[in-house]
């Protein structure tokens, strides 16, 4: 893991950590780097990790151990060039807040620790916020903050007595700062399934010349965190309340686009676009990268199949008008071709319809009571099955079909009331054109569909094969250029491919017998 200004690399093992320090050699126009291996203590060395990550401001290690204990090392920056930075002996372990088994499932509870094996760790871009994100869908956050002169004069005491106290559980002090776990009562809610990924969504530049206090509004606008789950659901929290944010409430994932819910190859990574006119959330996996407008709410399935058909109308009589004056049909090759690699559900492992399948169950099923076959009854196997009046919601949460409505009914519900919207999650109102629609999402469809030159909310692109990564360029432009990009700019960023087939092989197995 190498750190955001290049300075700190850390490497990890099962069985060890190593921490070194990159500079570039004086008087040397080839810019060659220098490497050096710095010391660091026995306790974070041992035992190796699963996870590192450093702070963007090089001034914390993350270590996620192969059990899932998470500890944090400082890092002393060096106070000359001829120096190398330390790294202090006390080590920070973070406990992660208490939640409740589950039994929803025949899975669930026989897998003991598996499920909080942590998957990713992440600092916010002030480095004052950490998270990390676990196979259960738990994430826990830790905020940094000032120890009090009476906190530290605890500390100071504790090291010179054995005696125990009541501070038991809080935070040992590092140069006079502590990290605590954020909405410890009221944690983040568990997501339905495992995180992926989580990033911070940085502070806007255009935002920044009208903060009016700098550090209350940074940290607010930072802790909004993203987490994408191992089923493609992008779900945004505010890491200190514990709490959704507006746009994760008006935008469930039933209204993600289908087409994206549909990708089987899981996400690498993520690249955020932000200026004055939009927010940008960009995707990418092995074969597949995804863009994602948050100023602009996802339509939903029923605004998509209203614009759908308005926009069949549309095409049907323009075809008939040239129709009538050509009196010839043209079709194109290529459009029969595109039609045909449009169908949905196809490919490895995809769910077909029943009427395409050689072995399927039936939609019904016939019962019959006592020994007379003439009061048979068939009963539909697809009708859904009535809720009872004494039945709490925690019942059908793992329902699919039922979470997806309910979400998607609040979903419409928070649309129709904005004027309620967090100042730490606003949401952008598009140009004031002359639309038809009700909805907000249904206004910006239409804008969509008649303005080409709109905002897309989403695009992607499969042109890319065997991505090993994404880099942003352009981090420390001039304040020419940093002008432009915070005016509107476009984000530049480096594809890094790998294709399999230039990877060698490993050598031939031989048995003895061979």
């Amino acid at each position: 893991m190498l750190s955001s200004d290049g300075k700190i690399l850390v490497v990890a093992t099962i069985s060890s950590v190593k921490v070194f320090s990159v500079r570039r050699r004086k008087s040397d126009e080839k810019g060659t780097l220098r490497i050096q291996k710095l010391d660091i203590p026995s306790t974070l060395a041992n035992d190796g990790a699963r996870v590192v990550t450093v702070s963007p401001d090089s001034r914390w290690i993350c270590v996620v151990r192969p059990n899932s204990a998470t500890y944090l090392a400082r890092i002393k920056p060096a106070s000359s060039p001829q120096e190398k930075s330390q790294v202090l002996t006390q080590l920070v372990k973070l406990n992660r807040a208490t939640r409740h088994a589950r039994y929803e499932k025949a899975s669930h509870g026989t897998l003991g620790d598996y499920e909080k094996t942590i998957r990713c760790a992440v600092f916010s871009e002030n480095s004052k916020i950490f998270a990390v994100g676990d196979l259960s869908g738990c994430v826990d956050a830790w905020s940094l903050e000032k120890a009090e002169s009476k906190t530290l004069a605890k500390a100071n005491a504790a090291e010179d007595s054995d005696e125990d106290s009541d501070d038991e559980d809080e935070q040992p002090v590092v140069e006079g700062e502590r990290w605590t776990l954020t909405a410890a009562e009221s944690p983040i809610p568990r997501l339905r399934s495992g995180v992926l990924l989580l990033s911070f969504r940085p502070l806007n530049p255009a935002g920044k010349k009208l903060l009016a206090d700098g550090a209350d509004q940074d940290s607010k606008v930072e802790s909004r965190l993203m987490a994408l789950t191992s089923e493609h659901q992008l779900v945004e929290v505010d890491a200190l309340d514990g709490k959704l944010s507006d746009w994760s409430r008006r935008n469930p994932k039933a209204f993600l686009p289908a087409e994206f819910r549909g990708v089987k190859d899981r996400a690498m990574g993520c690249v955020w676009d932000l200026n004055e006119a939009r927010e940008r959330l960009w995707l990418y996996g092995t074969s597949w990268l995804w863009m994602f407008d948050l100023n602009q709410d996802f339509p939903s399935p029923e605004e998509l199949s209203a614009s759908a058909d308005t926009h069949d109308d549309g095409q049907e009589s323009m075809q008939a008008a040239k129709k009538s004056s050509s009196q010839k049909r043209k079709r194109g090759l290529l459009d029969d071709e595109e039609n045909d690699r449009k169908r949905s559900n196809t490919g490895a492992g995809d769910r077909i319809p029943l009427a395409q399948s050689d072995v399927f169950f039936g939609s019904k099923i016939r019962k019959i009571i006592g020994s007379d076959e003439s009061k048979a009854e068939l009963i539909s196997l697809e009708k859904e099955r009535p809720r009872g009046a004494d039945e709490d919601d925690e019942a059908y949460d793992h329902d699919e079909a039922y979470t997806a409505r309910h979400d998607s009914n609040l979903a419409r519900l928070r649309r129709g009331n904005l004027e309620g919207n967090d100042v730490s999650t606003p949401r952008k109102q598009p140009p004031k054109t002359a639309v038809n629609g009700d909805t907000p999402s249904q206004k910006q469809l239409m804008q969509a569909a008649d303005n080409s030159h709109s905002a897309r909310r989403w695009w992607h692109t499969y042109k890319y094969r065997d991505i090993l990564g994404i880099v942003p360029l352009n981090c420390q432009a001039t304040d020419e250029e940093s002008q432009e990009h915070e005016d509107g700019g476009n984000l530049e960023v480096a594809v890094v491919e790998r294709p399999m087939w230039d990877v060698e092989l490993p050598g031939r197995y031989v048995r003895d017998y061979e």
